[in-house]
């Protein structure tokens, strides 16, 4: 009978567990919920078979992003929560990584930096804002952002810990950004190579979303796309990753976004005079890129300079200092706590008489107004730690190995300078995306060695 024990003892956590999920399936099956049902299924199927692959969560996330919110779970009655793979795949292997880690006993193998205690807080702080909240729709597309940027950096920090992990992630990103590039591509082609397409930006939807949100995503991804064009050294490996970073580069120009072509630039800047054993070789692939973009886009040059020139006086940045005069209003009554997650849009919607509302397009104001100053510090924390891991990272490579972190950098930057300007980490397919990366950056010393 002892001999029995003992060999049941070290597997009662897994018994437990799978006595949990008989339980929970005969729950879902007696209250009729087939869509809970098939939740359970799925976990537990990869908790018990498939968590040696949870790394592919973060690589499949990417590409899944361009597909847009493509599912859909009935919350109650007519009321359907619409989410997209990638926060399936994010969701799904946080909670089997997790739950294996505490049943294996090895919490001490995860991973959680000063990058990640911010992000949490800023979790923490965003769901304690529901006490301020008028609106729960509203506060739950807030929430969302939040916590699926910490899960998206908790991720990759933990799971692409490998030199294979690493390059496939990567390759990962090139067809990601080669996927929104044609989303871009293919939109202007629907719409007749119109004019709507440059002067009426915002009534512009795309899969992921706005084409503003993708022309984004689409400039920060440039940087690490190109270098690590430039780290690889298989000439195969190359002719893939190229044409990705040459489309992106059209499709970024096309869309005439003003704050993301600034970010782009400014992040190419950084990165001719941070690699110089590479800058020949990037001169030549930034030479050659103009030289097409010239020969085949020329007839978009006029839009582009028309819309530099009205920058001061067009309709969008009219709105902007409409928001900017709309904040102002709002902040000194809910100056220390905000008015909660997402309900930035409630009254933004409700003073401006506006059938519909949009996110301010800036990060600093947009956490003012819906944390308050709290929140604000949490973010100004957040990023201090994260650029204090850069250049930790920064630092730690040798100089031979400073390409893949230069490339990295340089998005950090493009990032910033676009969050000033635009609609950014508060947009959920943007936030995923790069908070994916940054764990990406942290562990970009296993591209030269595990």
């Amino acid at each position: 009978m002892e001999n029995i024990l003992v060999k049941i003892r070290p597997n009662s956590e897994k018994i437990l567990l799978f006595a949990v999920f008989v339980f929970l399936l005969t729950a879902a099956i007696t209250l009729n919920k087939p869509s809970l049902f098939y939740i359970m299924a799925i976990f537990f199927a990869v908790f018990f078979f498939f968590k040696d692959f949870l790394w592919l969560a973060p690589v499949l996330a990417l590409p899944a992003i361009t597909m847009g919110e493509i599912l859909k779970f009935e919350l109650a009655p007519y009321y359907f929560y619409e989410f997209t793979i990638a926060e399936a795949l994010i969701l799904l292997a946080a909670a089997v990584y997790l739950l294996d880690k505490f049943v294996s006993k090895k919490t001490n193998e995860i991973k959680f930096d000063a990058v990640s205690f911010f992000l949490l807080l800023y979790l923490s702080v965003s769901v304690a804002s529901v006490f301020e909240i008028v609106n729960l729709k509203y506060y739950l597309f807030g929430l969302k952002a939040v916590a699926f940027s910490f899960l998206a950096y908790f991720l990759t920090l933990n799971l692409i810990n490998s030199r294979a992990r690493l390059r496939i992630f990567l390759f990962s990103a090139a067809a990601a950004l080669l996927v929104f590039a044609l989303e871009v591509f293919y939109k202007f082609y629907t719409l007749g190579f119109s004019d709507k397409f440059f002067f009426e930006r915002k009534l512009i939807i795309l899969p992921p979303g706005p084409l503003a949100t993708v022309a984004a995503i689409i400039a920060m991804m440039l940087a690490p796309v190109l270098v690590f064009f430039l780290a690889e050294k298989n000439l195969k490996s190359k002719a893939i990753i190229l044409p990705a970073f040459c489309f992106g580069f059209f499709a970024l120009f096309i869309s005439l976004g003003k704050a993301a072509i600034l970010a782009f630039l400014c992040g190419m800047v950084y990165l001719f005079f941070r690699l110089n054993g590479r800058r020949k070789y990037f001169l030549i692939v930034i030479a050659a890129v103009i030289v097409l973009a010239t020969v085949f886009l020329s007839s978009l040059a006029g839009g582009l300079i028309t819309r530099v020139k009205t920058t001061f006086v067009d309709s969008n940045t009219k709105f902007r200092v409409l928001e900017y005069q709309t904040a102002w209003r709002l902040l000194p009554d809910h100056l220390w706590f905000g008015v909660g997650a997402g309900q930035q849009l409630y009254y933004f919607k409700k003073l401006l008489n506006y059938d519909t509302s949009e996110l301010v397009n800036n990060f600093f104001l947009q956490a003012a107004i819906d944390y308050g100053l709290f929140g604000l510090f949490t973010i100004i924390m957040l990023l201090a730690s994260l650029w204090r891991k850069a250049r930790a990272v920064a630092r730690a490579a040798r100089p031979e190995n400073l390409v893949l972190a230069s490339g990295f950098i340089a998005m950090l930057i493009v990032a910033l300078i676009n969050g000033l300007l635009e609609v950014t980490f508060f947009a959920l397919p943007y936030a995923i995306i790069f908070w994916l990366m940054v764990g990406a950056f942290v562990n970009s010393k296993y591209y030269y060695h595990d």
